[in-house]
């Protein structure tokens, strides 16, 4: 289901890309090294660039699991021109990216953090596909009851 969404966000940015010439669309994948889980939906991404034709690039940025390497890695897309960044990160890296991101007014799609702090005024260029935990504890309340 993620990935469907991650494709009709494609589509709707390469529609408004469309009557622009050389337009290319560059989409950035957020992973930490060594996360071979993730790979799958890299190679997924890859694809979609070959369905582009050219108009989609995708630039891959692994970090290591500290501050300093997430905040490095989110620098270099931001240097290359990304119009988003997908990211599979916990949620106290998802909040970490976001900050930044927001500030450069570069959209971040969160995969898998599902933190319910995650959801802020100061983080309106935040999407993501996960629910809050918020709305599982109440739908195992809802059951408990």
């Amino acid at each position: 289901m993620g990935f469907q969404k991650i494709v009709t966000l494609l589509l709707g940015m390469y529609s408004l890309t469309f009557y622009q010439a050389n337009a290319l669309i560059q989409i950035g994948i957020l992973t930490r090294k060594n996360d071979t889980a993730k790979r799958t939906a890299e190679v997924m991404l890859h694809y979609a660039e070959e369905v582009f034709e050219g108009d989609l690039k995708v630039n891959v940025e692994r970090y290591d699991s500290n501050p300093i390497g997430l905040y490095e890695a989110v620098c270099r897309l931001a240097e290359k021109g990304v119009m988003a960044v997908v990211s599979w990160g916990s949620s106290g890296e998802v909040i970490r990216e976001a900050d930044i991101l927001t500030q450069l007014h570069i959209p971040l799609i969160s995969i898998s953090a599902t933190s319910p702090g995650l959801k802020s005024h100061t983080r309106d260029y935040l999407l993501r596909l996960a629910p809050s935990d918020t709305h599982q504890a109440e739908g195992i309340f809802d059951i408990l009851r």
